[in-house]
């Protein structure tokens, strides 16, 4: 085999093996998680609600997916409810930690999202093309993933110049109602980051702290304006 076709399939076998979203859960629901790992000792539950009608969620947080804790808490601030499942252990968090969406049934989650008029989950994944910098935006509130993402696709230069901006997002869509992000009143909107945009903010971290300003002044819009009337769920089939 040529020496370039080697190294490229060298490249995507360690993209295929490290890759977020591509194994199957361990655990398939937070019961059975809890026979093996321990609370304290494997993971945290962090869990703060303000009365706020959005909640900022990180189900996959800490060590699970690198960088979603520390942006959820900034874009949270002191404003809005906040819930953080954290991967502690000291390797393997992922594989071991790792409940999908759909499944994820922790009880305190559970009432803190239904509880809430709209939900912001968000996540990180390990794109399949080396260093693309996206940002996919899924969810069942359609109009407010639309418009999340036109505010994002104008938004000022504290992204890395060559962000994509993915919506719909058809690799992770988030459509499903069984979603923990859509069991909120009016449903919710999904990000998932890539890991490389992560990687950016770790650089600069006033990116970072704008990028979550930004975030949170559409929050404070989003339940300002929308969280009084009720949002008709017309999309899914």
């Amino acid at each position: 085999m040529p020496r370039g076709l080697k190294l490229t399939s060298l490249l995507l076998f360690l993209f295929s093996a490290v890759s977020f979203h591509c194994n199957a859960d361990l655990y398939g629901n937070y019961h059975e998680l809890t026979r093996s790992e321990k609370l304290g000792k494997d993971f945290e539950i962090i869990n703060i609600n303000r009365n706020s009608s959005l909640t900022i969620l990180t189900i996959h947080g800490g060590k699970i997916e690198r960088g979603t804790s520390e942006l959820g808490d900034l874009i949270a601030g002191e404003k809005f409810n906040r819930y953080d499942f954290r991967g502690i252990k000291n390797e393997k968090n992922f594989e071991a930690l790792h409940i999908t969406s759909t499944r994820f049934d922790e009880p305190i989650a559970l009432q803190l999202v239904k509880n809430s008029e709209i939900t912001l989950s968000i996540h990180s994944y390990l794109p399949e093309v080396f260093y693309a910098r996206t940002i996919c935006i899924g969810g069942a509130n359609r109009e407010l993933a639309r418009e999340l993402s036109l505010i994002l696709k104008t938004s000022p230069g504290f992204l890395p110049p060559d962000t994509i901006i993915e919506y719909p997002c058809n690799r992770y869509p988030a459509a499903s109602l069984e979603n923990i992000v859509n069991k909120s009143k009016q449903y919710g909107v999904q990000l998932e980051i890539s890991t490389y945009v992560y990687d950016y903010f770790k650089a600069h971290l006033d990116a970072q702290k704008r990028f979550a300003d930004l975030l949170a002044l559409w929050g404070e819009e989003t339940i300002s304006t929308k969280s009084t009337k009720p949002y008709c769920q017309t999309y899914l089939e």
